[in-house]
């Protein structure tokens, strides 16, 4: 999602401050990469995965915090919730619990 905003426009928002040009351009190639370097990695080094797993509840904690910031100060507290964020995180939170509890259910047999 992010490399295709990268793409065609070079525009986002940064905790309520619209960002242009290349700053914008960095901020979206860096959470793009950062959300491709995690999935690789997941898929690469799956011993690691409770480790990615926390590491993606971090990252898309920082994006939902990110989006619900902008969204409050854009419409003066008025706003509607960042679904898409927040669906991503429960995502990434459900994948560390279940991965947390199948690891130590192993371990413990």
């Amino acid at each position: 999602m992010f490399l295709f905003v990268f793409i065609l426009n070079w525009e986002d928002w940064f905790f309520g401050t619209k960002l242009d040009g290349a700053a914008a351009g960095l901020y979206l190639f860096a959470k793009w990469l950062i959300s491709g370097v995690l999935a690789v990695a997941l898929v690469r080094y799956p011993r690691y995965s409770r480790h990615l797993a926390a590491a993606a509840v971090c990252y898309y904690g920082w994006l939902l915090l990110d989006s619900s910031v902008t969204s409050t100060i854009l419409t003066h507290h008025k706003g509607s919730f960042p679904l898409v964020p927040a669906v991503l995180l429960l995502i990434a939170l459900a994948y560390l619990f279940i991965n947390t509890i199948t690891t130590r259910c192993q371990v413990s047999r």
